[in-house]
């Protein structure tokens, strides 16, 4: 089942890709990270619902090592997305050079983590979950600092954001994102992250479209 989910979740990454680049403008700083964000998405779950067909091997292996090297280096972008919300607001620290320092210097802290704890040491098995087959990590589970790190900060931006402005909907698609993971779905499947994941990009586009 889980195949067609992913194939679900492509396409609507597709469509919000879409429909964010026809609607896209810069309203704030960094606000276009966005795109490179759904781009990095859409390639995700791509992999994984093609990965039956692809079959067990090195070409699926390689695809899906790429996979995590993307998400060291695109996903930490979210820090710089909050940043560039919090600009809009009245809060005269926010467009400090001071403030802006600090925010590149957590956005690198965050890549330089995640490389050296978890994308340095990259080791991969196959996996066959729910009709599903992909590589996933399969070195010794560690603390997920970049996660942390970014959901933190998100849920800081968006909070601020939501106080400053009145404008909610950042704020309930980081706490989805952040407690989806321990949210069961009514059905056995391996893909609940990226269902919340998608949601989470969702109310970002909004966002960045609203305020």
């Amino acid at each position: 089942m889980d195949v067609y989910i992913y194939t679900l979740l492509l396409i609507g990454y597709v469509l919000l890709f879409i429909w964010g680049v026809m609607r896209s403008s810069n309203p704030f700083p960094y606000a276009n990270v966005l795109i490179l964000l759904t781009l990095g998405l859409i390639y995700d779950n791509l992999i994984i619902a093609i990965g039956t067909f692809i079959g067990e091997g090195n070409l699926l292996k390689s695809l899906s090592t790429i996979r995590f090297w993307l998400h060291a280096f695109i996903t930490p972008t979210l820090v710089l997305f909050g940043y560039g919300v919090l600009t809009k607001t009245s809060l005269k620290w926010v467009k400090t050079r001071t403030f802006h320092l600090f925010t590149w210097g957590y956005f690198l802290t965050i890549i330089f983590i995640e490389l050296a704890t978890v994308t340095f040491h990259l080791t991969l098995k196959a996996s066959n979950q729910y009709g599903v087959l992909h590589y996933t990590y399969s070195g010794e589970p560690s603390i997920p600092y970049m996660v942390i790190g970014i959901s933190l900060w998100m849920l800081i931006s968006s909070f601020l954001l939501m106080k400053e402005k009145r404008f909610i909907w950042m704020f309930i698609g980081t706490i989805v994102m952040t407690l989806g993971g321990a949210l069961p779905l009514p059905f056995p499947s391996s893909a609940t992250m990226n269902i919340f994941e998608f949601v989470f990009l969702i109310t970002l586009w909004y966002t960045k479209n609203r305020i």
